[in-house]
């Protein structure tokens, strides 16, 4: 039992990995409500291969719950490397049109050269081996055709 543990504490210690939101675009609005594609980017600063068997998010725009999401299949990340996973975030109509108010009311007041809308992605990772990473990463989208400012 003495060597199980030594060798245990003589594991490395994995750093967690790093999410980042890359995108999030409105995919439909309609009757039933509004789908958004939320596109994130996780980096696994580990000299080994990591597997994110679940993630869960919720995303809020201008501070409105658009709604949660859950990843659909593991996601390899590879050492020192990226992957790109992208979820879909149902927003019910009542939700979808909260957030369509507020993105209404916040380029109404915006100066035209820096369209943009916040948002906010907040979730767990969860690594194989039931390692559970908290993220949650917020900043400013720019509006359909501009570039929003540094740190987004």
């Amino acid at each position: 039992m003495v060597a199980a543990i030594a060798g245990c504490a003589s594991l490395p210690r994995l750093a967690p990995p790093e999410v980042r939101v890359d995108t999030v675009r409105i995919d439909r609005l309609d009757a039933g409500g509004a789908g958004f594609a939320l596109t994130l980017d996780v980096l696994n600063p580990n000299d080994v291969e990591l597997v994110v068997e679940a993630l869960e998010a919720e995303l809020r725009i201008e501070g409105i719950a658009a709604g949660t999401t859950r990843l659909s299949a593991p996601a390899q990340l590879p050492a020192f490397g990226r992957t790109a996973v992208t979820l879909d975030v149902r927003a019910q109509f009542a939700a979808a049109l909260r957030v369509l108010a507020a993105v209404a009311h916040r380029l109404q007041s915006t100066p035209a050269g820096r369209m943009a809308v916040g948002y906010a992605v907040s979730g767990v990772a969860t690594l194989g081996g039931g390692r559970q990473i908290p993220f949650r990463r917020d900043g400013e989208l720019p509006w359909p055709g501009r570039r929003a400012g540094p740190g987004t």
